[in-house]
């Protein structure tokens, strides 16, 4: 069944105090269909030394598994029970609550119970490598999770982790690649068949995404060479299976990360990204989003609205791209069409890649003739948009 999830740093979020996560935080959640919220930088990671990249830095780099952050606080000497009381909070509003695990590496003045190496991956200098080797090593790490679950923790975000043993992972070299590619004008619509395709009773164990703290903002100038904004690449992500969903905060207003570094919303450093700042205040008081953010967060509400439907929540899907004659609008390299049911209702969805407006005769195969649907439909979408129907 898809959810979905919300992916948040808190020290970026309203003030950055764990208390900033209150009824009305929760309450703005709930009113976008979030089922789960992921909050990034909860375990005390390594911050004012000459190792740490950005300040208050990376919250990949853990000085300290068994605490958290202190300015995360309002009071530093009570930050785990403040910790604690946001996740009693958000499981009294309906919602769950992950932290980061990072299984790999910790802090290079990490002084705990977890061996390590004094050597580090790729370019990440501020972390030293974890010693698998060493056999308290997995207790060790066992530990840790025990902890945070005994906090109320209800799952873990594994940082650098395949598919073994995990419940979810990102799908990122499949659809966000392909969808990014779509976008620049460098892949087709085509290869979008032939990903979920290959997945097979793989897709459920997806989770689909167009942002996250790695990836740089859909609102940037860097995500493509589009003139507008990646609606019909968002439609299909978020609609096109069942597989869990992956918002990043300010995304659903249009954070463009403009004080960032080529479009990123940095995890190493404090901000204050323009958009994201004037939503924590939107989700406070109802005021601060200007008339184009307001805009944009009505049509994801829209959208988010969509997937929290049982045919699309749960139900079947079918790829309409196979049957569509040439000679009836459908461009193969630049629109998406498929069908989202279930017993009760069917869904037409129609993704325009294009940078024009598409007129299309949608034509249904006829094993789905008088099941899900019958004949022909026609469309008109803008470019770069997509639209919903009901059949």
């Amino acid at each position: 069944m898809k959810q979905i999830i919300y992916q948040a740093l808190p020290r970026l979020w309203r003030s950055g105090k764990f208390s900033d996560w209150d009824e009305s935080a929760f309450s703005y959640l709930k009113s976008l269909g979030i089922d789960i919220l992921w909050l990034t930088g909860i375990p005390r990671h390594s911050s004012g030394k000459p190792s740490v990249k950005g300040d208050p830095g990376s919250p990949y780099a853990i000085e300290d598994w068994m605490d958290t952050n202190p300015y995360l606080a309002d009071n530093e000497e009570e930050r785990m029970t403040e910790f604690e009381g946001l996740v009693r909070r958000a499981h009294a509003a309906g919602l769950k609550i992950l932290t980061d695990f990072i299984p790999n590496h910790v802090a290079r003045d990490y002084a705990g119970p977890v061996p390590h190496l004094d050597i580090c991956d790729y370019d990440w200098t501020d972390t030293v490598k974890v010693d698998y080797s060493d056999p308290s090593t997995i207790q060790a790490m066992t530990d840790v999770l025990d902890f945070w679950a005994d906090r109320g923790v209800d799952g873990f975000r594994c940082d650098m982790v395949e598919l073994a043993g995990i419940d979810v992972i990102y799908d990122k070299s499949g659809s966000y690649d392909l969808l990014r590619a779509i976008a620049g004008g460098n892949s087709s619509a085509r290869e979008l068949s032939w990903h979920w395709q290959w997945l097979g009773d793989r897709q459920p164990l997806m989770l689909n995404f167009l942002e996250n703290h790695d990836e740089q903002r859909i609102a940037s100038s860097f995500w493509g060479r589009r003139e507008g904004y990646p609606w019909a690449e968002l439609a299909y992500s978020m609609l096109f299976n069942t597989a869990h969903f992956l918002l990043y905060f300010g995304q659903e207003a249009g954070e463009a990360a403009a004080e960032g570094h080529q479009g990123r919303t940095s995890i190493f450093n404090w901000c204050k990204p323009g958009t994201l700042t004037r939503l924590g205040e939107y989700s406070a008081s109802g005021k601060g989003l200007k008339a184009g953010e307001r805009s944009m967060l009505a049509r994801y509400r829209k959208l988010l609205g969509f997937a929290k439907k049982d045919a699309f929540r749960d139900g079947g899907n079918w790829d309409l791209a196979y049957c569509q004659p040439e000679g009836q609008g459908f461009d193969q390299d630049r629109h998406s069409a498929f069908l989202r049911f279930n017993g009760r209702e069917t869904w037409l969805v129609f993704c325009n890649y294009s940078l024009t407006t598409a007129k299309v005769r949608i034509h249904f195969p006829e094993e789905l003739s008088g099941r899900l649907c019958r004949g022909t439909e026609e469309v008109e979408v803008p470019a770069q948009d997509f639209l919903i129907i009901k059949l």
